[in-house]
């Protein structure tokens, strides 16, 4: 029996008339699996399993699709894999350890039995149903189609490039854009960035943002002008105050990175016309705590901040 045989025996289950996915993207993408919904792996209106065919790679990040048919409307699931898990059919990890008797130089007299199977968090459903996929419905691999259609980049008011989006450890699925509109305040305000602490990859993509920003201000992608004025408010010491000059790293490894800036159609150089402040140094002619960065030294003085009356106020003794 063909791939195609087995998939019309499995989504046609039913004899009722099928309605067809409106909004949905074109098919594309190769069969990698089927859905499973075992005793504690069940299935969710947000997440879902699925058996990998045997000898197929699957990675974490990679975008999937999942077609069935449910009460006679053909549903398309669109998910991101967060995990990738191998199980083998042994019971515990005794009877894998017999299986060369903990022999390190000897080959199993058997190929393993085991099954890849993945855990994928549903991003967006069409026609917009909250159910789950059932067992046995196909899964194909996604790619810049499916990430484009999951997270609506054509559906926003104002988009902007902020990346590359991730399918795999190499491959990517496109471009990873955000929608100015709720960036910039027309519907909201903020961003919020998650990331390991300390390894300075949230303070880098933010600085990629602006950068972004800038270049969008000042070569616009729409009839709407666009007026940035940035502002760092840094707190990690001298990071943060050199953002005008060439980074060394890069220009070791400019050949490696070059091609990502391209990508993004800005040019790869520092931020231009940056100024710079700096407390005060104590016991100095006000001049700012950090050197060479051509930063303006500033201070205060409580007085100033509140104003003679509250000072005065302050102490007074009732």
């Amino acid at each position: 029996m063909t791939d195609e045989e087995m998939t019309a025996t499995v989504i046609e289950a039913d004899d009722q008339p099928k309605e067809e996915i409106s909004g949905a993207i074109a098919s594309s993408g190769r069969l990698i699996g089927r859905v499973a919904s075992p005793p504690q792996l069940e299935s969710t209106s947000e997440q879902f399993y699925f058996w990998v065919e045997r000898g197929r790679l699957v990675e974490r990040t990679q975008f999937v699709r999942a077609d069935c048919t449910i009460d006679g409307k053909q549903i398309r699931f669109y998910g991101l894999i967060d995990e990738v898990h191998r199980r083998s059919r042994k019971r515990d990890i005794h009877e894998e350890f017999d299986v060369t008797d903990g022999k390190l130089q000897e080959d199993p007299v058997f190929k393993p039995e085991g099954v890849t199977y993945a855990t994928v968090s549903i991003l967006r459903v069409e026609p917009p149903l909250l159910t789950p996929p059932i067992e046995q419905s196909n899964v194909y691999l996604g790619g810049e189609a499916e990430a484009e259609y999951s997270y609506g980049f054509g559906e926003m008011n104002r988009s902007m490039v902020v990346g590359r989006l991730r399918n795999g450890g190499s491959a990517f699925a496109g471009l990873a854009k955000v929608d100015l509109a709720y960036l910039l305040g027309d519907n909201g305000g903020h961003v919020n960035v998650n990331g390991m602490t300390g390894a300075g990859t949230k303070s880098s993509f933010l600085l990629t943002v602006i950068k972004l920003l800038l270049d969008e201000a000042q070569n616009p992608t729409s009839n709407d002008p666009l007026h940035i004025v940035p502002i760092i408010l840094n707190v990690k010491g001298e990071d943060l105050m050199w953002i005008d000059q060439p980074n060394r790293e890069f220009q070791k490894n400019r050949e490696r990175y070059i091609s990502d800036w391209k990508t993004l159609g800005i040019k790869a150089e520092p931020f231009r016309n940056a100024k710079f402040y700096a407390p005060t140094e104590p016991n100095t002619n006000d001049a700012p705590t950090i050197d060479g960065c051509n930063a303006d030294a500033y201070s205060w003085v409580a007085i100033r901040c509140f104003g003679r009356r509250i000072i005065s106020l302050s102490l007074c003794r009732r």
